[in-house]
């Protein structure tokens, strides 16, 4: 996926990237365009990659199922870069690496943590 993103917002420019280079080479690529260019990146349905025993609508702190880790890493360093663009995550269940970064730091927000402080 952060392939065909990292193409898409290059215009095509990017061909050399590979799934067999290591994740954080990729992320390092995206975040480099992310920093030239404003991006609205939307991860729809999160909960569709955490693991949990029943799918609840009541929001909770769960971990990554193992094949899709990266995607923790993902947000671990979008939120802890400095860059011009936004990541927007959406679910019913909160990432358990998200909840301090609301936490401590400025930029990133999460809806119910500023429901639960009001």
């Amino acid at each position: 996926m952060l392939i065909n993103i990292i193409k898409l917002i290059s215009g095509q420019q990017i061909t050399e990237l590979s799934l067999a280079q290591d994740l954080k080479v990729i992320v390092e690529q995206l975040l480099s365009y992310l920093r030239q260019d404003r991006c609205l990146l939307v991860l729809d349905n999160l909960e569709t990659i955490l693991q949990t025993n029943a799918v609840n609508y009541e929001p909770k702190e769960s971990d990554y199922i193992k094949e899709h880790q990266g995607y923790g890493q993902l947000i671990e360093i979008f939120a802890d870069t400095h860059h011009q663009s936004c990541l927007l995550l959406t679910g019913r269940e909160i990432p358990g690496n998200f909840i301090d970064r609301t936490r401590n730091n400025s930029l990133v927000y999460s809806l119910l943590e500023t429901l639960k402080a009001n």
